[in-house]
């Protein structure tokens, strides 16, 4: 594979700063459909533009970022693919609180028949992946609460074969929540105890059960001289909705 990246570090605009990258990356994929018996190569060219956006305020920020990546291979034109990533996230600092929140989607492609379908005979899957997530903080020095939310959803794109058909890939979507607090007391630079606790509900389509879990920890830290010590005890349940 050879690689070669051109970009603009640190272009101002306004109270944001710019980060422009176009990489361009080309070579030669000798198994490009992972066969065992009879493999197959060829060569390729990946074109990756991005831009990268950030706040340059003394106390708030956000940051937003977008990338493309365009492969195309020689001789085996179906198995091109076009993908992006859009991300964007912020945080607000109100003095003792400050929260913080992030969120992204982005389309990917699945080489090499990870799928279990044969990849020769059609166009390689995507799937988009979203996810979002928020974060909360509290410093009463001494002690530091926080509070955490997320979600992912993986929604998977109908297969398209050669002859023209698709093949539905909606058994493969998946989802997940999570929610997490967190007690930190740190007296001292030295040494910090924690509780946490956190809950989590998935659900897969392809392993027809859905499950929660809860969990509960305890953890502490504390150094000595050049030694740091650490340990962590807890409890973990998981309930599956159909568990044979």
């Amino acid at each position: 594979t050879l690689s070669k990246a051109f970009g603009l570090a640190g272009a101002r605009i306004g109270t944001l700063i710019a980060s422009p990258q176009l990489r361009v990356d080309s070579g030669y994929d000798t198994n490009l459909f992972g066969s065992k018996t009879a493999p197959t190569g060829d060569g390729y060219v990946l074109g990756a533009p991005s831009i990268a956006l950030r706040s340059d305020w003394t106390l708030h920020g956000v940051n937003l970022g977008a990338t493309g990546t365009l492969t195309r291979y020689i001789s085996h034109g179906r198995q091109r693919s076009n993908e992006y990533a859009l991300h964007g996230g912020g945080h607000f600092d109100l003095g003792m609180l400050v929260v913080s929140g992030a969120a992204s989607h982005s389309l990917i492609s699945e080489r090499h028949g990870v799928n279990g379908a044969p990849l020769s005979v059609g166009r390689p899957s995507q799937y988009k992946s979203t996810t979002q997530s928020m974060n909360a903080s509290y410093d009463l020095a001494p002690l530091l609460l926080s509070l955490s939310a997320s979600h992912e959803k993986i929604a998977y794109h109908a297969l398209q074969l050669r002859a023209g058909t698709v093949a539905s890939q909606d058994f493969r979507d998946a989802d997940q929540w999570s929610v997490e607090g967190k007690i930190t007391y740190a007296p001292s630079d030295v040494a910090a105890l924690a509780i946490r606790g956190r809950w989590q509900h998935a659900r897969a389509k392809i392993s027809a059960r859905t499950n929660d879990k809860i969990e509960f920890a305890v953890s502490h830290s504390a150094d000595v001289g050049m030694f740091r010590g650490a340990g962590t005890i807890g409890y973990l349940r998981q309930n599956f909705s159909n568990p044979q």
